[in-house]
Formats: C-alpha cells, sequence, structure tokens
C-alpha cells in the first residue's frame, strides 16, 4: 500500500481502560485491525517479563491476572488510563525504572501502530485520531496527547468517545434529532446528548466519571461475593485488597470475577471455580466453587448503574431537554450489554 494523501487522517484509535483498538481507513473502507487469531483489540497492560521485555496486551493481562504473582505485580501495570494527567510513575521493579502514564499508554499505542503496519507495511502512521472520555479535563486530554507523540504519531487529534460513537451509529446523517449516548466502558462512564440542526452537530450536554466503569463491577464482585465465600471456608487474617500480602490472590479473583461478569452478560448463571492460588493461614490450599447468577450480579451493581443513571438525569436538566425530545438512546461499552 503506498503512503497515502494526508488531507484526511487514516487511523482511529480507541484507547481504554481495559483494551484498545484500532481502525483504518483503506481506500473508503473501515476495517478493524486485528492480532494473530483474529481478536479485534489489544489489552491495556504493559510491563516486563523475566527476561526484561517489553510485553503489551493479553500476554501481560495474563502475566498481571490469570497467573498473577507478587514478582508480576510489580512488573505490569493495567488500567493506566485512569492515572492520565496526572504526576504519578509506575515502577518496575525487573527494568529498574519509573514509568509515566504517558510513556506507559505509549507503549500500548506502538503495539496497535505495528498490528496495522504488520498488515499493511507501508501505511502512513504520521497521525491518528485518538478518543477520550467526554469528561476528561484539559490534563488528561494533553497527557493522551503526548501518548500519542510519544508513540510516533506526528500528529494526533483528540475527539470525545460520546461523539465518535454517534459518529459510528450514523449521527451525522441524522436531521434534525436529538441522541443520547450512554457509555459505560471499563473504566470510564460517559453521557453525551447530542444535536444534529440543520446539518451541525453540537454538544448540548455532557457528564461523566473517569473512576466508574466495569472495573468497578469486579471488584464489586469480589468483595461482596467471593471474598466472603473463601473466609466460610479458610482462615486468613486482614484479608483485604489493601494487605499487600494478598496482592496476587486478589489479581487472581478479580481475573475470575470479570470472566464471571461476561458470562453473566449472556447467560443466567454462571460457576466460578478457584484453585491453587495460595493457602490460608493453616497452610491449606485456597480452593472453591461458587454459582452466581445474573439476578445476583444485577442486585450487586445497583448501586453503580443508580449513579450511571443520576448522572444522565443531571445531563438533560443542565441542558433543559425534556426526555421526550431525545430520539435515540445509544448504549456503548462492555457492561452496557448485560441491559
Amino acid at each position: 500500500m503506498s503512503k497515502m494523501d494526508r488531507s484526511t487522517i487514516t487511523i482511529g484509535i480507541d484507547l481504554g481502560t481495559t483494551n484498545s483498538s484500532v481502525a483504518v481507513n483503506v481506500n473508503g473502507k473501515i476495517e478493524i485491525i486485528k492480532k494473530p487469531g483474529g481478536v479485534g483489540y489489544t489489552s491495556s497492560v504493559f510491563g516486563f517479563n523475566k527476561t526484561g521485555n517489553k510485553i503489551v496486551g493479553q500476554k501481560a493481562y495474563e502475566y498481571l491476572y490469570k497467573y498473577g504473582s507478587k514478582n508480576e505485580d510489580k512488573n505490569f501495570k493495567a488500567e493506566i488510563k485512569r492515572l492520565m494527567g496526572t504526576p504519578e510513575t509506575v515502577f518496575f521493579e525487573r527494568a529498574k525504572t519509573k514509568m509515566t502514564p504517558e510513556e506507559i499508554s505509549s507503549e500500548i499505542l506502538k503495539e496497535l501502530k505495528e498490528d496495522i503496519l504488520r498488515k499493511y507495511p507501508d501505511f502512513d502512521t504520521t497521525a491518528a485520531v485518538i478518543t477520550i472520555p467526554a469528561a476528561f479535563s484539559v490534563l488528561q486530554s494533553e497527557a493522551t496527547k503526548k501518548a500519542g507523540n510519544l508513540a510516533g504519531f506526528k500528529h494526533v487529534v483528540l475527539l470525545q468517545e460520546p461523539i465518535a460513537a454517534a459518529v459510528s451509529y450514523g449521527f451525522q446523517n441524522a436531521k434534525n434529532e436529538n441522541w443520547l449516548i450512554y457509555d459505560f466502558g471499563g473504566g470510564t462512564f460517559d453521557i453525551a446528548l447530542i444535536s444534529s440542526k440543520d446539518g451541525i452537530l453540537s454538544v448540548l450536554g455532557h457528564n461523566g466519571d473517569n473512576f466508574l466503569g466495569g472495573k468497578n463491577i469486579d471488584w464489586d464482585i469480589v468483595d461482596t461475593i467471593i471474598v466472603p465465600k473463601i473466609l466460610e471456608k479458610h482462615q486468613l487474617t486482614n484479608f483485604t485488597r489493601k494487605n499487600t500480602k494478598y496482592q496476587n490472590i486478589f489479581s487472581h479473583l478479580k481475573y475470575s470475577a470479570e470472566l464471571a461478569k461476561i458470562e453473566l452478560s449472556q447467560y443466567d448463571k454462571t460457576t466460578i471455580e478457584i484453585e491453587d492460588i495460595g493457602k490460608d493461614d493453616s497452610g491449606e490450599e485456597i480452593s472453591f466453587s461458587i454459582d452466581i447468577s445474573r439476578s445476583e450480579l444485577e442486585k450487586l451493581i445497583k448501586p453503580t448503574i443508580d449513579r450511571t443513571i443520576e448522572l444522565t438525569k443531571d445531563t438533560l436538566k443542565e441542558s433543559g431537554m425534556k426526555t421526550e425530545s431525545v430520539k435515540k438512546l445509544i448504549l456503548v461499552g462492555g457492561p452496557t450489554q448485560m441491559s
């Protein structure tokens, strides 16, 4: 593929808290770039393996969660999007180096860029559109742009995630309509009220919470359902997430909780099987099996969902828009599949 005309940007990236993905415009056709095996996303996890090599994506995710240990907790980082725009750094023990959220995010973006070039070696990666939550501050937005630059994208254009979702559903072709975009992602929640009038697209109001997402549901499952079940059978002193002694065990539990959540978005019940994750105070291996129903999960997450509804009502109220004036409600993000 020859170098493309830069009059339009032909790369679009969703840099997500949980997963990230990239799409390209190839001769007018939009294509989501898939990884070997046909997966259309990259886990937003970065770290260093035992040989000191950088690892991004599913393998990094498995090191941290599925096969988590104290060593891996110190060498892999997930959900870096939640630290964007802050002065915090992450220390990676194996590499003996500190990295900023922008630097870690740039490694994820580099992986996405490599996915493009693996399929289209001559594709022009000079510029990219990167989506951000509507609730991102100026500092968070600038940090995202910097991450793109560090990844080798000379020109970075930021696009609010609700707007990107609306456009993907054909909003640009809507005539004199109001849409409500309910974007409940892995780490952030956004609600946006957008309007199309006389061919002009405008945001009438938006709201959100950068620390409200599917990850919160995972931890709700761990803290409210799984941990009490473990403590029924095993004696563990001060068995909480804050206790670093159990950090690797909680990594495993979060992995299992996420799998259960995904299954319950499609089925009425599922079973969590836990074994070989560590020992209790008496030296006995921690193992158990627990059945979870969809109705249990729905009851558990009600406060979280109520919070998103609150923000939605606030957005409508602040815009002065009545509910009946909204033509469409667009649900975006993995957790919305439970609806």
